[in-house]
């Protein structure tokens, strides 16, 4: 039995890193999609920005597929949509062909991570799966972050969908190890009806979400734009990619240090440090003066998030015991990070202005500060919770 159980995390674990890859190499996909389709920085920001609606929109279609479909034939389907999607990015041509098959990668990736993370938790030891999931998406994303540079360079921009295209069928050769049976998570509508609070709670539970949007935003801006930030210091492609994957690797630094300061611990200065070294990197991520900064800058706005992220989760799990304010919480992080690249290219247009960048999402992070502000008030101290060892890095959802 035990044997069966490891068997069926391997499907489990392959569809949450195929439900994450893209937003580990989405600044190298908007540099596909420039080069590639000779797209504006604009088009190819709007592109993300539907992935990410398309994304958001997939959690609250999960409750019904998992209740109609087995998980061995959904998860089977939905690698098949993300490699057919990927195909048609491949061998597309026009504006029209690529925000379609981006929406189509984003719902599919949506569904993978929803339909993964319903299937580990009918695990025995759940906790077990979640830190095998975030291993992996670690491990993976580093190493996607140096060689895909490699891959791009040898093969042509667009080798980035192939790839994916073929990751997406291997994982079809792992589907039957699948557990045939899943308790659908509970659709949004449903866990609000369950929930009465009164006036003040709901309030401050808005307040949480808004600013959990608004921090996804910030880093979601910086993270798309990453590569032709990079570029615009004078990284080359490899260089960059480097760089963004020693961010990666040490953003675990961020659930250590939370878990030596929070113990009797207030909400407030949990949130206002790391909002403040965050508004400090976005200036310094693109500041044309200062190159050495987009390094340390990455590294830092990635330990910054998955510091922040299991404080936002504490904090919303006190709010609401149910549940459903973490639930809603992955719908913002989507909207947010979707959010930021249609904004900056609507703002920023044609131009490379990462100057205006940087300012945009140094407000997004100000604006998020602020917003927490009265929620971590009303919390006061951070009591006995659960905070996850680990949170989702920059552009990755939680």
């Amino acid at each position: 039995m035990a044997f069966t159980r490891s068997r069926a995390l391997v499907p489990i674990v392959y569809s949450s890193v195929m439900g994450d890859y893209s937003l580990m190499v989405i600044p190298f996909i908007v540099g596909a999609m420039m080069a590639g389709y000779g797209v504006s920085p604009a088009l190819a920001g709007q592109a993300v920005s539907v992935q990410y609606f398309a994304m958001a929109a997939s959690f609250f279609s999960t409750p019904w597929l998992m209740r109609s479909v087995s998980p061995r034939h959904s998860l089977g389907g939905m690698l098949i949509a993300l490699a057919a999607s990927n195909i048609v990015c491949l061998l597309g041509s026009g504006a029209f062909t690529l925000l379609a098959a981006q929406a189509c990668v984003g719902f599919t990736e949506g569904s993978l991570m929803a339909i993964a993370g319903a299937l580990a938790a009918g695990l025995r030891r759940p906790d077990r799966a979640y830190s095998a999931i975030s291993l992996a998406v670690a491990g993976i994303g580093a190493t996607a972050l140096v060689t895909t540079p490699m891959l791009i360079s040898v093969a042509g921009p667009r080798a980035i969908f192939a790839f994916m295209a073929g990751f997406s069928l291997l994982g079809l050769l792992f589907v039957p190890l699948a557990p045939d049976h899943a308790a659908a998570p509970a659709a949004p509508s449903e866990a609000a009806a369950s929930v009465k609070r009164d006036h003040r709670d709901r309030i401050n539970s808005t307040l949480t979400l808004l600013s959990y949007l608004l921090i996804s935003a910030g880093g979601s801006g910086l993270w798309v734009f990453a590569q032709r930030i990079g570029t615009f210091h004078g990284y080359s492609i490899e260089r960059t990619g480097s760089y963004l994957a020693i961010g990666q690797v040490l953003g675990i630094v961020g659930p250590l240090l939370l878990a030596l300061f929070v113990s009797r611990s207030r909400y407030l200065p949990l949130f206002v440090i790391p909002s403040i070294i965050n508004i400090v990197c976005a200036f310094t991520f693109v500041a044309p003066a200062y190159g050495w900064g987009f390094a340390l800058s990455a590294t830092l706005v990635t330990i910054s998030f998955t510091f922040l992220t299991p404080c936002y989760r504490t904090l919303m799990a006190a709010q609401d015991k149910s549940g459903k304010i973490v639930a809603l919480s992955i719908s913002m992080f989507a909207l947010g990070s979707g959010l930021s690249p249609m904004v900056i290219s609507l703002v920023v247009g044609s131009r490379p202005d990462f100057g205006t960048i940087g300012i945009l999402c140094a407000s997004f992070y100000g604006l998020a500060l602020a917003l927490i502000i009265i929620p971590a008030l009303a919390a006061g101290r951070v009591m006995q919770a659960d905070i996850s060892g680990s949170g989702p890095r920059l552009g990755e959802a939680g």
